[in-house]
């Protein structure tokens, strides 16, 4: 076992097998990092995204990203079809520390 601390972000997701995000000397997060499987669609944030996912759990990061679990937001398929349409980038994949990272100390 090799423990390790780091703010090299990229490192990590290319090397860890798990990953600790700590604030105010507590674990915030526990990533399992080499067995992560939850895919997320990941959105620039805009005013028509934003109206669109009223409905559905998501997470705005403050890099301007908006990620939405996929495994438990249905009719999805439809927003894509919307997303495709209206020319919004858009992602599917797991989330990752640069992500994360934003998410808790953005």
């Amino acid at each position: 076992m090799i423990i390790m601390a780091s703010h090299l972000l990229n490192n990590l997701q290319s090397y860890a097998d798990r990953v600790l995000f700590l604030k105010a000397g507590k674990v915030i997060e526990d990533l399992d990092n080499q067995h992560q499987a939850k895919q997320y669609l990941k959105i620039e944030a805009n005013a028509i995204a934003g109206t669109w996912l009223k409905d559905k759990r998501f997470t705005k990061l403050p890099d301007n990203k908006i990620i939405v679990p996929l495994d438990d937001n249905l009719g999805l398929d439809q927003l894509i079809l919307k997303l495709t349409k209206e020319k919004i980038p858009y992602s599917v994949g797991r989330i990752d520390l640069a992500e994360l990272f934003s998410k808790f100390y953005g």
